[in-house]
């Protein structure tokens, strides 16, 4: 990945066209407000990096669990389609987002029940006082948002896949509850981007074809700097068309 972003920085720098409409482009045109500065090569680079790594294994491994629970749940997977069969077209695009509430609500379930983010940690600046114990600064905490998400406090039958816990209406869950994509100032950037390239994907996907697990596949997740399905083993078979 290091021999192939440098090149791009290289062949861009090199005389391409500067108004390419690209993020590349963007990045290498960006000046600092202070000094006027462009950003060196590697700058650039741990740009990019952050966000092929991040925009890419969060959203791939939070879609083959959303996949996943769809062919755990037929009647979840029908309501979908029944909804992208009549709203989306047969080419779902970034326009018709607004208009497919039961995709998005399925995209936050899964979000909230297979939460594709590992293990975030965090540095204590000052003392802090948690649950009644206190910690000096430089005190480092480990939290998981799979586990947060499934506190039955707060979601009722949290390990039931049900979409319509996020309808209009329902209980909102308390602050600090659901953090899918992290919370206060180091809350992920990306995390519009995310949910539109979820809920894109879902909609092209989901309104042609239909994921079906095999017998017998013995799905886990694994924990490394996500959490994603291994074993997730699925046949493709195409949607009936009406």
């Amino acid at each position: 990945m290091r021999r192939a972003i440098d090149h791009l920085i290289r062949t861009r720098r090199a005389g391409l066209p500067t108004e390419q409409p690209d993020l590349l482009s963007m990045l290498l045109q960006a000046q600092d407000a202070d000094s006027g500065n462009t950003m060196t090569d590697q700058q650039v680079y741990d740009e990019l990096i952050t966000l092929l790594v991040a925009g890419t294994e969060t959203a791939a491994g939070g879609l083959a669990w959303l996949f996943h629970e769809l062919g755990r749940n037929p009647a979840v997977d029908r309501e979908l389609h029944e909804e992208l069969r009549t709203r989306s077209g047969e080419a779902p695009s970034f326009e018709h987002l607004g208009h497919l509430p039961y995709t998005r609500r399925v995209v936050e379930e899964a979000l909230r029940v297979r939460n594709p983010g590992g293990v975030t940690m965090r540095r204590a600046t000052t003392e802090v006082e948690l649950a009644g114990y206190r910690f000096p600064p430089g005190a480092e905490f480990m939290f998981s948002a799979l586990v947060l998400h499934r506190n039955p406090h707060h979601f009722h039958d949290p390990l039931r896949f049900d979409p319509d816990r996020w309808l209009p209406g329902q209980k909102a869950a308390p602050r600090g509850a659901f953090l899918p994509f992290g919370a206060g100032r180091h809350r992920c950037i990306g995390e519009s981007f995310a949910r539109a390239e979820m809920t894109t994907v879902v909609a092209a996907l989901a309104s042609r074809w239909r994921l079906e697990p095999l017998p017998g596949a013995q799905v886990r997740g694994a924990m490394t700097s996500t959490n994603y399905p291994t074993n997730l083993l699925m046949r493709v078979a195409p949607r009936e068309v009406r």
